[in-house]
């Protein structure tokens, strides 16, 4: 059976340390690399040719990291990329899907989209009606 090759990228060294350790001891997933969290990450990434990202990190620099997460989508549409963090307990899964403007239209594309289902406490959320 083939391993995933995993890349891992961080902004806290302890956290990729102990999630470098934790996948090392897996038999189908391997990690390729575990690298900071940073701009130079993106050109480095084709370097290794990874299955998948996994990016690690606390949410104080969220404003960065979604600069980076676009910056790699951008560059490596294909490249699934899964985001933990330390303030809650979700996985966060990202992909990129490229339309070819002469076989779908904008309109189409977006009519296609799955249903959305409302987050877990939307009822609570500011702005929506729960009576209707």
């Amino acid at each position: 059976m083939d391993k995933r090759r995993i890349l891992l990228l961080s902004d806290q060294p302890l956290l990729g340390e102990a999630l470098e350790n934790l996948i090392g001891r897996l038999e189908d997933i391997e990690v390729v690399a575990t690298w900071t969290l940073d701009e130079d990450a993106v050109s480095r990434i084709a370097g290794i040719s990874p299955d998948a990202l996994l990016i690690a990190g606390s949410e104080r620099d969220a404003g960065n990291t979604a600069c980076l997460m676009t910056a790699i989508l951008d560059r490596y549409p294909n490249l699934p990329i899964f985001r933990i963090n330390l303030e809650d307990q979700v996985i966060r899964t990202y992909t990129s899907q490229t339309l070819s403007a002469p076989h779908a239209s904008l309109m189409d594309a977006i009519r296609s989209l799955p249903e959305r289902r409302p987050p877990a406490g939307a009822d609570d959320q500011p702005g929506t009606d729960s009576s209707a």
